[in-house]
């Protein structure tokens, strides 16, 4: 092998001009770094070479760049006059603050300034315009699920122009997605300025506000239930009744609000004597029965009527839960329950434990809750069936208005929760149906609500000096029928008769 002559390699110019390693062959056999950087240089040009040492650059935090920032700058520490507002403003009480910053947000949301802030995870304030959603986004795509949208910000940073169209008039359209999430993500704030609207300008025959005259005499009851009449809402918005009638659940939250609002507008320490104003849905016109509610009820406003034959005890119910993390003692929540089971956080965002976790009874909320059974009238049930009874859930003020023996007529939510004990006897997936009252009404509060006038007095004073005012109540029992004087007379005595409300002596 070592007799076999060895092939002979080309010199380092022999590459051709165009090859990529003419220049490497060219130094690959350098001994002096000096001569090496030299042809480098030559080769790539003296300003492709990066520096041997970088700059330290300056130093932020020396005192002498400090003075220099603080020094005075006639262009920049001069403010200009024309730009300068010299009139002067009386301070604002809280609640016309609010009304000015969500008058704002709605402008800037409206010119494109800001994005929405529930829709889909989108944050609020101003973004680049290259990272604003274009026309043809999956979030676009998602948007047009629904035939309202927020206005959403283009590319070339303007405002979808059907979109800022519909909220410039004001008009709510109907979605052609799930009307639920609709309301929750996108019309909430439409929807409470119609209520409000609503509530300060719905007017009867005399041309004067209805509710506001309401709430007055709601506050000075210091009372928390304001009750709104369906019916006057469907007057004024019929698409507001309609969602309000098919998706009560998402629908009554805002109403509360918007409720409470205007109670603090008028009265702003009234949320000293209740923290909350609930609206009470009245004269839904629309009745059911007990035996005819279905599956096509559930989740939707009803009205059934009944008889009271059960009522439970008042028990507090977690409405904001608030837990201690046993591991680090990090105080976790509030957890806001809306369900049948309690919602428990999973891991301690301190101590990223998983638990144990123990419900801080301190700052927990409670609220009232209480449990009725409602059964069907007697007069209401087919001869030889047996009436059916629904468990009604009754919250905040609306317990121990009823008794057992009331005849009473209900306007709630119809919901279903999961029963382990039914699912358990009947072997297969069942849910238990309840009926979550806001509104509770007494049919004996008709007489209730009858005052005697003057005139009545008048004539009840002259009827009480008549001689023969018994015979003319003996007489006025069933008319039509001749004689028997006899139960006449009990029954007059039965009415009229009594003893007085006083102690023995």
């Amino acid at each position: 092998m070592s007799d076999l002559p060895m092939p002979s390699m080309p010199p380092p110019e022999s590459s051709p001009p165009g090859s990529p390693m003419r220049g490497v062959q060219r130094f690959a056999n350098y001994n002096n770094p000096n001569q090496a950087d030299d042809d480098l240089a030559e080769y790539f040009g003296e300003g492709d070479l990066p520096p041997e040492e970088e700059d330290a650059g300056e130093d932020l935090m020396d005192d002498a760049l400090i003075e220099k920032d603080y020094e005075y700058n006639a262009e920049l520490d001069e403010y200009d006059i024309e730009e300068l507002d010299p009139n002067q403003y009386d301070p604002i009480d809280i609640a016309a603050r609010r009304a000015a910053e969500e008058e704002l947000e709605e402008r800037d949301w409206r010119e494109g300034r800001k994005l929405p802030t529930r829709d889909f995870g989108l944050t609020r304030g101003r973004m680049p315009a290259a990272l604003r959603m274009a026309e043809n986004t999956d979030e676009d795509a998602i948007l047009e699920q629904f035939a309202r949208r927020r206005p959403v910000a283009t590319a070339e940073g303007e405002s979808d122009e059907e979109s800022s169209s519909e909220e410039e008039e004001g008009e709510l359209i109907a979605p052609a997605g799930n009307l639920r999430e609709y309301i929750v993500t996108v019309a909430r704030r439409s929807i409470a300025r119609k209520i409000r609207a609503f509530f300060n300008q719905y007017t009867e025959a005399n041309g004067v506000p209805v509710y506001p005259e309401r709430i007055s005499t709601m506050c000075a009851a210091n009372k928390c239930s304001l009750e709104v009449s369906f019916m006057h809402l469907a007057q004024f918005n019929p698409m507001i009744a309609a969602w309000l009638a098919e998706a009560p659940a998402e629908m009554l939250p805002i109403f509360d609000e918007v409720a409470g609002k205007e109670v603090l507008s008028r009265f702003p320490d009234y949320n000293r004597i209740h923290e909350e104003t609930h609206a009470r849905i009245t004269h839904l016109p629309v009745a059911d029965s007990l035996r005819d509610i279905r599956q096509s009820h559930l989740n939707a406003l009803i009205r059934v009527s009944g008889v009271v034959t059960r009522r439970s005890s008042v028990f507090p119910q977690l409405k904001f839960a608030k837990y201690n993390c046993l591991s680090c003692m990090h105080v976790l929540g509030p957890f806001f329950q809306d369900g049948p089971n309690e919602t428990k956080p999973l891991t301690c965002p301190q101590c990223q434990a998983r638990g144990p976790f123990v419900l801080n009874s301190e700052q927990t909320v409670y609220r009232n809750f209480q449990k009725i059974t409602l059964q069907e009238s007697p007069g209401t049930v087919a001869p030889g069936r047996l009436p059916r009874s629904k468990e009604v859930v009754l919250l905040h003020d609306l317990i121990d208005t009823v008794r057992p023996g009331d005849e009473v007529e209900v306007t709630g939510v119809y919901k279903n929760r999961y029963d382990r004990s039914l699912n358990s006897k009947q072997g297969f997936p069942v849910f238990q149906t309840v009926i979550e009252a806001n509104y509770v009404y007494k049919k004996e509060d008709l007489y209730d609500s009858l005052h005697l006038t003057d005139e009545d007095v008048k004539q009840i004073l002259a009827l009480a000096k008549d001689d023969h005012i018994g015979e003319r109540i003996i007489n006025s029992i069933a008319p039509s029928i001749y004689g028997h004087e006899g139960p006449k007379t009990a029954l007059s005595l039965a009415r009229f008769g009594g003893e007085p409300n006083e102690p023995c002596r």
